[in-house]
């Protein structure tokens, strides 16, 4: 095949998300295969900005939040804090520039439908939403040490949070699910269940600024069911996603390699749903008897039973760890750090059960659960700290142009909203069968077969 043939294969509009797929090295005299389009660095930033880089932010959000609940709170942690939180602003400012300047690039329609509604992008999209989230938390949480004085009119971040999770996770769950493509089981990935995260977030956005604002403002019922409505869809709907999880687990065994990043997202909707019950239980008591006929006993009475129901999901979301952990444990492999983008949901959904063991531990004032807390507070602590400058790396630093015709026959599947976590998978089998092809052809060259190898 020449080279130019291939290159109108594989042109680099189509590949660049290829940097977040592990390097596979080839022979030297193999690189250079393909050569890159893309000869000046401001074409090459373009390029970078990805859905998935939006992981990247959220993972940020979590360290933050979570250092931000810890019962042992110094000053100088508040600073890390900040750091992290301006970090987030300025990941989730710069990618979605890039997503924008590229969008508008390709207005092409072919072109412009493989960036939005390619069947890779439902799973990805809903991540922007997300990132938000943590940064309108992020601003909640840090009004104060920023300056802000007027604290009611914060109430808009969760309006439009609420608004565009409504509409983003609505339009790519039709996108994904309306296209008439069957899945098999043994492809299903938890990270499906990102399409419907951002709803459940809703609820914790709601406690958020319900701590914020009077409970006497006209909005604060209004905040305070919505979160409950909210946190109740998504539940509802991420547990489904958890059951069909455990159900694949068991006919088919645990996920292995790259693909055993994903069953951390099961961590996420109990935890999520814990700590939410918690805090609008508690603002409930306030809330309740200023706005709707409930005396003030039967709004204790909803906290108090919240409770109970906290202690429960915090256990189910405990053991979804667990049963996560110890398969990523046993089957991760090195494509893990040459694949960050796919190991972010080690960090943020465990962010949710993280802050419920804080919530419960100022509740019956236990330092079993403060100690649990800090200790799931350090452990997403370390793993922001180990997979940023891995991503980072990977979007710096591109994996060598000369694999994509060894994974030519793989780009489809390894790119698939459903197979994307089993890439690193996909690539080790190219992999395999192109040093194989090399090596026959190398035993043939010199071992010939027929008249000549006789003479």
């Amino acid at each position: 095949m020449k080279l130019t043939d291939v290159e109108k294969m594989y042109p680099f509009d189509g590949i660049h998300f290829l940097h977040n797929l592990p390097p596979v090295h080839l022979p030297h005299e193999e690189v250079g295969i393909i050569r890159r389009k893309a000869h000046n660095i401001y074409r090459k930033a373009v390029h970078a900005g990805k859905w998935q880089n939006f992981a990247a932010g959220i993972g940020t959000g979590a360290a933050y939040a979570s250092l931000h609940g810890l019962h042992w709170h110094p000053r100088w942690i508040t600073i890390i804090e900040l750091v992290l939180f301006f970090t987030n602003v300025a990941v989730f400012s710069v990618n979605l520039i890039l997503l924008t300047i590229n969008t508008l690039s390709h207005l092409r329609k072919d072109v412009l439908q493989n960036h939005l509604i390619d069947p890779s992008t439902p799973l990805f999209a809903p991540l922007i939403v997300l990132d938000y989230g943590t940064i309108c938390i992020g601003v909640i949480l840090y009004a104060h040490e920023l300056g802000a004085s007027r604290m009611n009119s914060f109430q808009g971040l969760f309006w439009s949070y609420m608004a565009l999770t409504v509409i983003v996770c609505t339009s790519m769950t039709f996108v994904w699910f309306g296209w008439g493509k069957s899945f098999h089981l043994r492809s299903f990935a938890m990270t499906g269940a990102f399409l419907v995260f951002p709803l459940m977030l809703v609820g914790t956005i709601a406690f958020n600024t319900l701590a914020i604002i009077e409970p006497m403002d006209s909005s604060a019922f209004a905040i305070w069911a919505l979160g409950y409505v909210f946190q109740g869809l998504g539940m509802a709907i991420t547990f489904i996603f958890i059951t069909v999880h455990f159900y694949r687990a068991i006919r088919y065994g645990f996920p292995r390699g790259a693909a055993a990043n994903s069953t951390f997202v099961s961590v996420g909707p109990p935890g999520f749903t814990a700590l939410a019950i918690l805090q609008l239980g508690s603002h409930g008591r306030q809330i309740l008897p200023i706005h709707t006929p409930l005396s003030q006993e039967a709004a204790d009475i909803i906290y108090y039973s919240s409770i109970p129901m906290a202690l429960c999901l915090v256990g189910v979301s405990l053991y979804c760890w667990m049963f996560a952990i110890i398969p990523w444990v046993f089957t991760s492999t090195k494509h893990i750090m040459y694949n960050p983008a796919g190991a972010w949901p080690l960090t943020f959904p465990c962010t949710g059960f993280t802050l419920a063991l804080g919530a419960l531990g100022n509740i019956f004032q236990s330092h079993a659960f403060w100690i649990l807390q800090a200790f799931f507070t350090g452990y997403i602590c370390l793993a922001f700290v180990v997979l940023l400058p891995s991503w980072l790396y990977r979007i710096v630093v591109p994996p060598d142009p000369g694999v994509l015709a060894a994974r030519g026959k793989y780009f489809e599947e390894a790119y698939d909203h459903l197979n994307f976590w089993s890439s690193a998978r996909l690539a080790e089998e190219a992999e395999r069968d192109y040093f194989t092809t090399l090596a026959s052809k190398h035993h043939e060259d010199e071992n010939p077969v027929g008249p000549s190898a006789f003479m």
